[in-house]
């Protein structure tokens, strides 16, 4: 299911959005989504929140 979500929501931004960059560029782009968060108070509430799914 998750796998058919991926793709939908791939195919959904391809159609809408073209964005032509160079290599380096999209290197540096694709390193920054690859890399972990960093930890900030934020992120720390949001994963500590309680999930609706789990109620």
């Amino acid at each position: 299911m998750l796998q058919a979500t991926r793709l939908a929501a791939q195919e959904l931004l391809i159609e809408q959005a073209w964005l032509r960059v160079g290599a380096e560029p999209f290197e540096r782009f694709a390193a920054a989504l690859d890399a972990p968060p960093h930890a900030n108070e934020q992120l720390r509430r949001t994963m500590a929140a309680p999930r609706p799914w789990k109620s």
